[in-house]
């Protein structure tokens, strides 16, 4: 089965990745199994960035590597966007989370997220 209780998505290598809603209206288990997104070990700043900025609409994020810049699976994000106006803390970190689906644990092992809206970032 594709999904668990907690709105996981299996993918077809074994991995999992977090979903928001669970697709109710497939009739064949297999058609929510979603093939395993591409390793990409040489993952940079600027692919974290790319990654959340393709995720959250209007977002503009700047990525850094705080403990060591040789350090390629640990990140720093401050995105910005007006999505996360009337969200919770715990809710934007989400947005954030789910535009980086499956590089998580592989390609970043880690990442410190702060979220801002626009007003927010300019106090």
């Amino acid at each position: 089965m594709p999904y668990s209780d907690y709105g996981w998505v299996r993918y077809s290598d074994g991995g999992r990745a977090s979903t928001r809603r669970r697709n109710q209206s497939s009739r064949h288990a297999d058609a929510n199994v979603l093939p395993a997104p591409a390793l990409r070990p040489d993952m940079d700043t600027a692919d974290v960035e790319a990654l959340i900025e393709d995720g959250i609409p209007d977002a503009e994020a700047t990525v850094t590597t705080p403990r060591n810049p040789d350090d390629d699976a640990h990140f720093a994000a401050i995105v910005i966007s007006s999505q996360f106006e009337d969200e919770s803390l715990v809710d934007r970190h989400q947005q954030v989370y789910d535009a980086l689906d499956g590089y998580m644990t592989d390609e970043i092992h880690a990442i410190e997220i702060t979220a801002y809206t626009p007003e927010e970032y300019e106090e």
